[in-house]
């Protein structure tokens, strides 16, 4: 449900309506009573005050949110899943293997899997957590997720290798971090999806969400920031 807040344009309209209501209601009986016509125009003036006083609260409120949004740290996948022994950049990866690499039989044949994240916001990444959940197969041949807690904070700028274990997780494919299932839609042709979450400085909470497709291109999903619980919060 949504919260009403001031200065989402409803609160101004009540305070202009009351106030003329109880001017009306002073003035009704006798509009030109020299104490009447004072008392309306004391409510008027405080009126006008709280009025003044909703519209700089408002003001100064989204400032506080632009700079937040502003120094929010954003994290990113730049590589598919890959097995921790070999390195998605080196030259004695054998040319069949590295054409496995990051589809879904090849995320069977490991217990760890390793994906570079890069935090491409202006503030740093605290309390890194990720789950990288595969496609319901059937029968089942593939593990059916892995996971991190905690990983080491990431800088603005720096990317860093994270390693992703199997399981470690009870979550299931409808759960939801930030109204975003856990699991890729049966319905699309995805192999994964991976859901980042992590907290900036001021400690609020934010994620990011990443399907893998067949060609181990990640396709964005969506970013949430300031959610409520992220995956730190079951870890």
């Amino acid at each position: 449900m949504r919260r009403f807040r001031p200065g989402n344009g409803s609160l101004v309209p009540i305070i202009i309506l009351s106030t003329v209501a109880i001017a009306y209601w002073i003035l009704y009986p006798d509009p030109h009573d020299p104490t009447r016509i004072s008392a309306a125009a004391s409510v008027a003036v405080a009126a006008a005050t709280l009025i003044l006083a909703v519209l700089t609260w408002r003001s100064v409120k989204i400032s506080r949110e632009h700079i937040e949004i502003q120094r929010c740290p954003i994290l990113v996948p730049q590589s598919p899943p890959w097995d921790p022994q070999l390195s998605p950049w080196g030259s004695d990866v054998p040319p069949d293997l590295a054409r496995m690499a990051g589809s879904p039989q090849w995320l069977a044949n490991t217990s760890d899997v390793q994906i570079r994240l890069r935090n491409v916001g202006p503030g740093a990444a605290l309390h890194i957590c990720g789950v990288l959940m595969l496609r319901r197969h059937a029968p089942k041949t593939l593990p059916e997720r892995f996971s991190i807690f905690g990983a080491l904070p990431l800088a603005p700028g720096d990317s860093r290798e994270i390693i992703f274990r199997e399981g470690g997780t009870l979550f299931t494919e409808q759960e939801r971090i930030g109204g975003i299932p856990l699991g890729v839609p049966q319905e699309e042709e995805k192999i994964a999806r991976l859901t980042l979450t992590w907290r900036d400085e001021a400690g609020l909470k934010h994620a990011a969400v990443f399907d893998l497709d067949h060609r181990k291109r990640w396709l964005f999903v969506g970013f949430r920031h300031e959610i409520p619980e992220d995956l730190w919060d079951y870890g």
